[in-house]
């Protein structure tokens, strides 16, 4: 079936037209409207639409709509009685008239256009979705069907099936969200900003939400096993194939039983197939994350090296003087002299009065020390010496070994006993979070609701526990 054999054609018309953002507006009010009934009284929904369009509903341009007179008056309820009526036009509403009246009409949504409705709201909400536990789902679903109801085998195969193609769709959204939040850091330019967007927004909506689930009680490496193993036993036991079959036949979506045996291997092998791709999918997702971390604190580095207060500015202007004197040019200097009106001046105080005059020493004549003029070249060899300075200052060796000094005979230890009074020590925190994800190093995390404060730090309330004592 084609779209348009769905849709109607000038469905979308409303959100190209010069008033998209009037009809976008009013498209969502509407599915309020709509949250707790099937068909609305026509009036009250025109009273909605006025009430939380308010003024907004006015914007209208109605030289670019059709089927608008001018002699129409422009009010609120006459403005949302003429969205009703182009919602109507383009398909996003139905109408019918209340059983055995000709002049109380209700408003209705088709079933296409609450899933429309639905997919602009998700695409307009912040608000991150609750992470579905997709692999103990689909491993208790089988679980059970094996176990105790094997009358619904074939539904418990059907709805793994489906649950995971939902769940790579979750894998794909979070490689790409990675990229997201790996562009905007990019624009960034003081550390609040960046400690901002890795702990409130980085951390509460990826890692916290989705990545750490994925990592820990909701591993693929944790149920991918024993979902195959019952999917294979079920394979090799043909008197299990032969009721799963029998299911499959009782619900009448097949020509004949070959027809449902050939469905129900093809899911199977579809599953296993695609829990084995998975676990590649997502280790490109550790490797994303693991450069965004990297690439954040390689910044935040950068940042706090850099000085942007006013004596480094100042340093900076006198840098650029004596680069023009050594060029015989005093451009910048005559620039200056002008918007500012230096010139030179000295104070005297009572403290002047007793400072001894000093005995006037003679060095002699020397050649005065012209200032270097860095080429661009070497200026990029010395950035790339820096970054790669600051990239081994926090390699995952020497995270590692901070942990240890940090946790030296103990098993556990929380954000709250640790000291972190300087901005090194916030960053050496962050890496070690990101490190507890990985399944080769010595300490694992166990992650609590909300932020602590650490000196004049906020950092996640955690502990990081040791998966063994090394002797």
């Amino acid at each position: 079936m084609e779209l348009f054999d769905v849709i109607p054609a000038s469905l979308f018309s409303v959100l190209t037209s010069k008033n998209r953002e009037v009809y976008a507006a009013a498209l969502l009010s509407m599915r309020k409207s709509f949250a707790d009934d099937v068909m609305l009284d026509k009036e009250v929904l025109v009273a909605h639409l006025a009430n939380n369009l308010q003024s907004n509903i006015l914007d209208i341009d109605v030289n670019a709509e059709e089927g608008y007179s001018e002699e129409n008056s422009k009010d609120t309820i006459s403005m949302a009685r003429f969205l009703v009526k182009r919602f109507k036009e383009t398909g996003w509403v139905d109408t019918e008239y209340a059983r055995g009246s000709r002049l109380q009409e209700y408003v209705t949504l088709p079933p296409y256009s609450i899933k429309m409705l639905d997919l602009l709201y998700n695409l307009t909400n912040e608000e991150v979705a609750e992470y579905d536990a997709f692999m103990y789902s689909m491993y208790s679903a089988l679980d059970k069907a094996d176990d105790e109801y094997k009358d619904y085998r074939f539904i418990a195969i059907t709805s793994v099936y489906e649950k995971i193609q939902k769940f790579e769709s979750t894998l794909k959204g979070l490689f790409n969200d990675l990229k997201r939040h790996y562009t905007r850091m990019g624009h960034l330019k003081t550390v609040n900003q960046m400690l901002s967007e890795h702990f409130d927004s980085y951390q509460k909506d990826v890692i916290k939400q989705i990545y750490l689930p994925l990592k820990t009680k909701d591993s693929i490496s944790r149920f991918k096993g024993p979902i195959i193993n019952i999917l294979s036993r079920w394979l090799r036991s043909p008197d299990i194939m032969e009721s799963i079959v029998t299911q499959a036949a009782f619900q009448k979506r097949f020509t004949d039983r070959e027809e449902a045996r050939d469905e129900i291997i093809s899911k199977i092998n579809f599953i296993t197939d695609k829990l084995i791709s998975l676990q590649s999918l997502l280790n490109s997702i550790d490797e994303r994350n693991n450069e965004y971390v990297q690439t954040v604190t390689e910044k935040i580095s950068y940042l706090l090296k850099s000085d942007k207060s006013i004596k480094g500015k100042l340093t900076k202007i006198v840098e650029q003087f004596a680069k023009e004197r050594f060029n015989n040019s005093f451009e910048s200097l005559e620039l200056l002299q002008e918007i500012l009106n230096l010139r030179s001046s000295s104070t005297l105080t009572d403290a002047s009065l007793f400072n001894r005059a000093k005995a006037e020493r003679d060095f002699g004549s020397g050649e005065i020390l012209e200032l270097p003029y860095i080429d661009e070249e070497t200026t990029n060899v010395l950035v790339s010496d820096f970054v790669d300075s600051i990239r081994d200052e926090y390699s995952t060796n020497n995270v590692v070994k901070y942990m240890h000094e940090q946790m030296d005979e103990i098993d556990r230890l929380s954000t709250k006993d640790m000291r972190i009074d300087s901005l090194h020590a916030l960053i050496m925190l962050m890496y070690a979070f990101i490190r507890g994800f990985d399944e080769r190093i010595f300490y694992r995390l166990e992650l609590r609701d909300g932020n602590i404060m650490n000196h004049h730090y906020s950092v996640p309330d955690l502990d990081f526990v040791r998966k063994r004592r090394i002797n």
